[in-house]
């Protein structure tokens, strides 16, 4: 599993084709303007390892406090298998909000197999069962 390369693929190639003129030069890289941040805790067909429910509880724990606070606007809690892997999704009041959430985040998830920190736009819940 490599998910840096998955999401640094993406800018590096719109890096190459705005330097090539390919592109405008004022498309957004990155479309969430630094706001959201999502986590991950996954499974390998085991169900998601102790550790990366112990730092899933933790991000939960720090998502209730910055909300608290006002500096989670929304979190969106979404299930994304059939053995506990979870995504949640956070939108903050600011991009320092946010980059100070991935940095607190990211000591929660150093050595923690298959939790992961991700800057990733938070899509709104599907609309197809109203």
């Amino acid at each position: 599993m490599q998910p840096a390369r998955t999401v640094l693929l993406p800018g590096v190639l719109f890096g190459a084709a705005i330097a090539s003129g390919c592109a405008p030069a004022q498309a957004a890289i990155n479309p969430t303007s630094g706001t959201e941040v999502a986590v991950y805790a996954l499974s390998r067909g085991q169900g998601v390892p102790g550790t990366a429910r112990e730092a899933l509880r933790s991000a939960r724990d720090l998502f209730a406090r910055w909300g608290a606070e006002g500096r989670v606007l929304d979190l969106i809690d979404t299930p994304v298998g059939l053995e506990g892997d979870t995504r949640l999704c956070a939108r903050f009041a600011s991009p320092a909000d946010a980059e100070n959430a991935l940095a607190e985040l990211g000591e929660i998830a150093r050595g923690v197999d298959l939790f992961q920190v991700r800057p990733e736009r938070c899509a709104p819940p599907s609309r197809s069962g109203q």
